[in-house]
């Protein structure tokens, strides 16, 4: 394999390569394994597994996991906005207070909420 892991679509976490990951049919087949790259941030995970195909190389799995892993990565308008909106959520989620009448508030700044709307615009082509 030559080629680099692009980061996870999802949160831009590092990808990992296992070529040997252990999985067990749902049906209650044997233990297999497979080759799979997954993110160690969130767990997003993609593979193949070899028991699928088989007479196929194991390095042709693998590469072809890897290729398709690396197709999913997205663009940096993408992740600008992945970015600025988990900044939102994350305030949202955690910036909140309860009043002396048990009603919830939540607190965001301004700067995530305009970072996250300038993301979603850009992505979106809207105008302001």
């Amino acid at each position: 394999m030559s080629e680099e892991l692009k980061p996870c679509p999802f949160c831009g976490g590092e990808a990992e390569l296992d070529t040997s990951q252990a999985y067990r049919a749902l049906s209650g087949g044997t233990l297999g394994s497979r080759a799979a790259v997954y993110c160690a941030r969130c767990g997003a995970d993609m593979g193949f597994c070899y028991e699928d195909a088989p007479g196929t190389p194991r390095e042709d799995i693998v590469n072809q996991v890897v290729d398709d892993w690396n197709r999913r990565a997205p663009s940096p308008d993408m992740r600008e906005a992945v970015e600025a909106l988990t900044t939102l959520i994350y305030e949202i989620t955690h910036l909140s207070a309860e009043d002396d009448k048990g009603r919830h508030h939540c607190y965001i700044s301004k700067d995530a909420l305009e970072s996250a709307r300038t993301a979603l615009r850009s992505l979106t082509g809207a105008k302001p």
